[in-house]
């Protein structure tokens, strides 16, 4: 595909990502994991979407970006100190998978101590974007039950606390 082709379709309001859909076709049309799944930004389309993206705009800006620049090379340092003492590497689970989190809760200024709590959670939220999510419902639904706790925890610290974080 050229540029303009790529650029026509992600303009295209047709192609979406699975957000609510993959609930629907599953059957599961209300409730916890549907109430979360719909106030997703990537899920969320429209003037809802628009205004949220406007919020955390500033946050992607490469100055803002750079600013976690440390914090990004140590915690890929870590993981390369990990994989060169075990002597292998599977790329994907040993070096990829914890990367987004640990800058993820960088930019929403969660203590470090707390960031594989966060690495569990999206494992369990992320299995609602699976077709088996009858199977998982309840730990999905226990997974965004603690994080959204934590997260309103976060956010009354930071309330008296505030950070140069999201």
């Amino acid at each position: 595909l050229r540029r303009d082709d790529v650029a026509r379709l992600l303009h295209d309001p047709r192609l979406r990502g699975p957000g609510l859909d993959i609930l629907r076709l599953q059957g599961i049309t209300d409730g916890p994991m549907y109430d979360s799944t719909s106030e997703v930004l990537l899920f969320m389309e429209g003037e809802d979407h628009h205004r949220l993206r406007g919020l955390v705009a500033r946050t992607f800006t490469p100055k803002a970006i750079d600013r976690l620049r440390p914090m990004m090379r140590a915690s890929f340092a870590e993981r390369f100190d990990e994989v060169a003492a075990a002597g292998r590497c599977d790329a994907v689970p040993d070096l990829c998978e914890r990367y987004p989190i640990d800058v993820i809760c960088a930019l929403l200024g969660a203590p470090p101590d707390d960031w594989p709590l966060f690495s569990t959670w999206a494992e369990g939220i992320l299995r609602s974007l699976s077709f088996d999510i009858g199977e998982h419902r309840s730990y999905i639904e226990q997974c965004l039950a603690e994080i959204n706790d934590y997260i309103d925890e976060l956010v009354e610290r930071k309330r008296r606390e505030p950070g140069a974080d999201i």
